[in-house]
């Protein structure tokens, strides 16, 4: 028996070390978001990190942003469990994220690697 298992040892060494990177990339309490998730979390809110970048998303897919005192408009959708990103500029750029959530705690992530951090808020009052 020892011996069969001797010669599966480099398997038996991968499987427990795709566990211990599973177990490192999922932080405690934070939970991914399903694509009806993340439109029930992000409309009407901001996703800031309250000091250098805020992300405001509008009913209407429109995405407000502000990153380092720098207004940019853009649109947002969800695809695929995804949201993504366009914000104007001379070459529009669609960036998507998995949308993360641990209270009001959001994370933007690609491949469950965390790009950008912030917080949730109520949607600033702004004039019509």
């Amino acid at each position: 028996m020892l011996a069969a298992l001797w010669h599966r040892r480099p398997i038996v060494a991968a499987l427990a070390m795709m566990g211990c990177a599973a177990t490192i990339a999922a932080e405690p309490g934070f939970h991914r978001l399903s694509g009806e998730g993340i439109r029930l979390a992000l409309v009407d809110k901001t996703v800031t990190d309250d000091a250098h970048w805020a992300d405001h998303f509008l009913p209407d897919g429109v995405l407000d942003s502000h990153e380092l005192g720098e207004a940019r408009r853009g649109a947002w959708v969800i695809e695929h469990r995804q949201l993504c990103l366009t914000r104007k500029a001379r070459r529009p750029i669609k960036e998507c994220f998995e949308v993360w959530m641990k209270g009001d705690q959001v994370e933007y992530r690609r491949d469950g690697v965390g790009v950008m951090a912030g917080t949730i808020r109520d949607l600033p009052n702004r004039p019509r």
